[in-house]
């Protein structure tokens, strides 16, 4: 998912690489919610049972193997209804993070989510376990359009609109429906 005025660095880049890809063009950015939500009833109308991975374009991921590991298992938990968020084990206390209490060892059930909090209480938690919220998720795109039709249903409504079938290879927000996603945005906040 990007905006239309990113489409050309993206596909430049994904020459450079090699590498096929379909990109979802939004025309304005709509905040995570929105985007996710339009992604997710795009790989559902493709592929029923699709997973989806949301990343965020900025991070640095020094260990590729590890990360790699990490997201087949959660593609595996969120394939069979889980939906899987990615925490960092922190290398020293931070309050430009949210943490994650996990319930126990490896892929685990959250006991806590709590948000940033100062230098003091991020060294506690991090001796107690805690991992950094990266932000980054896996979710099956049935799931998460379940869950928001649940807790934000304006937001799943709208990101029908945009992944009417057209074309294969083309899923585009229409301004209209970004302007429907603007309004139910602030259902989520």
């Amino acid at each position: 998912m990007a905006r239309v005025a990113h489409r050309q660095w993206i596909l430049d880049q994904l020459a450079e690489l090699e590498i096929e890809a379909q990109i979802l063009l939004e025309p304005e950015a709509r905040d995570s919610a929105p985007a996710m939500a339009a992604a997710a009833a795009w790989i559902q109308r493709d592929n029923p049972d699709g997973v989806a991975a949301f990343v965020a374009s900025d991070h640095h991921i020094p260990d590729h193997d590890a990360f790699r590991a990490a997201v087949r298992e959660a593609a595996q938990a969120a394939s069979r209804g889980r939906i899987v968020t990615l925490g960092v084990r922190p290398d020293a206390p931070s309050a430009a993070y949210g943490y994650i209490r996990p319930a126990g060892p490896g892929l685990s059930a959250v006991a806590a989510f709590v948000g940033k909090p100062d230098r003091a209480t991020a060294a506690d938690y991090i001796a107690a376990g805690y991992l950094w919220n990266s932000g980054n998720f896996m979710v099956s795109a049935a799931v998460l359009l379940e869950q928001l039709t649940v807790h934000a249903p304006g937001v799943a409504a709208s990101s029908q609109a945009p992944c009417r079938p057209r074309r294969r290879d083309r899923c585009r927000s229409s301004d209209r429906s970004s302007a429907r996603l603007r309004k139910s945005r602030s259902t989520m906040r």
